[in-house]
């Protein structure tokens, strides 16, 4: 096998590190249908010998790395050589439906409990199938050897250079994969309802990459794997950045040892007051500002879905949250519930007024507007709402907002358009957050008996 097949291999690690499924299929049907790429001026098949023979070509090209383009298989023609089961009507709608659950799947949280197997182990077995592929091998004669020999047995027939090197791009492509989950991980931490859209943003260029990259890696595999390794050394620099930047948010307790939030007012292990705990930023990282007032740090904590005691993040919903760490309750009684809703609505005329400066900005200010409003007020109410509410509540602003945002384009309107949609906003989500608040009013003893006596008040005296 000559090094179009190593490129080609190297080059489409990032792509099914990002999307499996949709890379794999978007990889045969290039495979099957690459003929109609010459409708568009394209012959992939003579694009190497084009490169080599190409105007000043002899500055960079010696003898032997020109003869080598002239002579090496391009990608494509690798591509061509698929078995057929893999190229198969009934393959291609399998791999179709898969890259629909694999969006759905890393759109949604919840449905990652479907899946009893490892996303980043599936789609190392997507990439391994493919290079196990086009060096002719048979999935069905592996299968069938692991079904009557075991896998402890003689796999002499199996061992090539070109095999072993299937696996390792298989292995290679899991530990990216890794890298990428962790990424998101910390992204999901720090804001969970990915107000700022980074999440949303990421997915959109992981679902290009994966329709349009195999043409890249397939036309220009040199240039694809200079950009793969690129790629995946910044997000690995950026994730071990994130990670060493929210190490830097803990401190231990002076008493047990623990580690706890520089946000934390008390040790979620053995409950001993921190000293000189700090104020929460937007994002629930810890600032460097002392807190002056215990009660309204507190009620800040929570908007961050920080317990207000340890302030240890959540990942659950609803307002029956129990913290991890210190067992305390978020909310304990009715009462606190309501303390924090009236918390959020001193914060909604200031952000009217931010919003309608922003807003009196033609075009420019639409964007830092909105994400302004995002993470000042609305954060607060989606980060409780469960995930069936917040996606209808979440389409519902959406559309209204998209009507109230041609207002921008009138003049004399545009000022009111911005905080037209954070009211739209606050009245949509906290109307969902009231919904949930009366499910536990009408049944108000057995919601304080079941959050009893571990609330961590949020009375300015209560420290312990």
């Amino acid at each position: 096998m000559d090094i179009s097949f190593y490129l080609l291999s190297l080059a489409v690690i990032p792509l099914f590190a990002a999307r499996g499924a949709l890379s794999l299929l978007c990889m045969v049907l290039l495979a099957e249908y690459y003929v109609y790429l010459r409708y568009l001026g394209i012959d992939p098949d003579s694009l190497l010998t084009q490169l080599a023979d190409a105007p000043g070509s002899s500055l960079w090209l010696d003898a032997s790395l020109h003869e080598w383009l002239i002579s090496t298989t391009t990608p494509l023609a690798l591509l061509t050589a698929l078995p057929e089961w893999l190229t198969s009507p009934t393959s291609i709608g399998v791999l179709f439906v898969l890259s629909i659950i694999e969006y759905i799947y890393n759109k949604s949280p919840d449905m990652r409990q479907l899946f009893p197997f490892g996303e980043s182990e599936l789609k190392g077995i997507f990439a391994a199938t493919l290079c196990f592929s086009l060096v002719g091998g048979n999935i069905e004669d592996l299968v069938q050897h692991f079904k009557h020999a075991g896998v402890t047995s003689d796999f002499a027939g199996f061992i090539s250079i070109e095999y072993v090197w299937s696996f390792v791009v298989g292995c290679l492509t899991w530990f990216v994969s890794g890298i990428r989950n962790g990424f998101y991980l910390l992204l999901t931490e720090m804001d969970p309802t990915d107000e700022i859209g980074v999440r949303n943003l990421l997915s959109f260029v992981e679902t290009s990459l994966g329709i349009f990259g195999p043409l890249f890696v397939v036309l220009m595999p040199l240039a694809a794997v200079i950009v793969a390794g690129l790629a995946v050394l910044i997000l690995y620099l950026i994730k071990y950045q994130l990670e060493k930047r929210e190490a830097k948010q803990y401190r231990a307790c002076t008493n047990c040892g623990h580690e706890n939030h520089l946000c934390a007012p008390n040790c979620g292990q053995c409950n001993t007051v921190m000293q000189s705990p700090v104020a929460v930023g937007w994002f629930g990282q810890a600032t460097e500002t002392p807190i002056t007032n215990l009660h309204q740090h507190k009620l800040e904590l929570l908007e961050n879905k920080r317990c207000s005691y340890c302030a240890a993040r959540s990942k659950e919903n609803g307002l029956n949250i129990d913290c991890e760490v210190c067992g305390k309750p978020f909310f304990g009684t009715i009462e606190e519930i309501d303390a924090y809703l009236a918390h959020l609505r001193k914060k909604l005329p200031k952000t009217l007024l931010v919003t309608a400066a922003f807003s009196a900005i033609p075009i420019v200010g639409i964007i830092p507007g909105i994400l302004y409003y995002r993470l000042a007020l609305i954060s607060g109410l989606r980060l409780y709402l469960p995930r069936i509410s917040n996606f209808w509540a979440r389409w519902f602003v959406r559309l209204g907002s998209l009507t109230l945002l041609f207002l921008q384009w009138i003049p004399g309107l545009g000022i009111v358009s911005l905080p037209l949609m954070c009211l739209l906003n606050y009245g949509v989500y906290s109307s969902s957050f009231n919904r949930q608040r009366e499910k536990h009013i009408s049944n108000k003893p057995a919601f304080e008996a079941q959050r009893q006596i571990q609330s961590p008040s949020l009375d300015t005296n209560n420290t312990k």
